[in-house]
């Protein structure tokens, strides 16, 4: 019990701050907002006025570019999804809304820890970056990569080097599972209707397919128009 100042943030959109919220012990105490996206500036402006006629001119202007949240899944898991043995990876294609596309981040949803039962909770996975540029548009080159230590339940976010820009095209992010199960992060998967399939799978050394579990719960942290 007591008050507090309540934080709702989320890439791509104005924070909103609520104070003095008090609640009570062993009661939940639900509250409503709402988040207005981020009014991202234009990068350029230009106004050209019209020869011969100087009664009037053209203005054009580029897309607002900011960084903003790529996702395909309703943020509801039905399911999850772990590996038996480490170096098989899980993975998620993501079309940019603009170019040049800067992939700096992302987060994953790897449940509330009930499952699986091993003790996974400061264990650690990888966060890949791929290009589209494998056999039949599949993962190939990997163009960023880092290590994640699983520091929370529910969404867990992680930070990439932003090395991974793309000027066209599509990329997949990928968990590659590093520890043996039970003591490993699951993944989430949302398997209600709409379905995305953009889900894809491999074990290490093998070739990637399409997986029968859609959608992972990846998502894509972008800098971009």
């Amino acid at each position: 019990a007591g008050t507090y100042v309540v934080y709702f943030d989320k890439l791509g959109f104005e924070s909103v701050i609520i104070p003095d919220t008090s609640c009570l012990a062993g009661v939940i105490t639900p509250i409503d907002v709402t988040m207005c996206q981020a009014p991202y500036p234009v990068p350029f402006v230009t106004a050209t006025v019209n020869y011969p006629d100087e009664d009037f001119c053209t203005v054009d202007w580029a897309l607002p570019e900011g960084p903003y949240e790529l996702l395909y899944d309703d943020g509801s898991a039905e399911d999850l999804f772990a590996w038996s043995t480490p170096l098989n990876e899980n993975a998620v294609k993501f079309t940019p809304a603009g170019y040049p596309a800067t992939v700096f981040g992302g987060r994953v949803y790897v449940g509330d820890g009930l499952w699986p039962a091993g003790n996974w909770l400061s264990s650690e996975f990888a966060i890949l970056v791929y290009d589209d540029d494998g056999a039949n548009g599949m993962p190939g080159t990997v163009l960023d990569s880092v290590p994640v230590v699983v520091t929370n339940y529910g969404w867990l976010d992680f930070t990439l080097t932003g090395t991974a820009v793309f000027d066209d095209g599509e990329f997949y992010l990928s968990m590659m599972q590093l520890t043996y199960s039970p003591n490993c992060a699951p993944i989430g998967i949302d398997m209600e209707t709409p379905t995305a399939y953009r889900s894809y799978q491999r074990m290490a050394g093998t070739e990637w397919n399409t997986s029968i579990y859609q959608d992972f719960m990846l998502r894509a942290y972008i800098d971009g128009p």
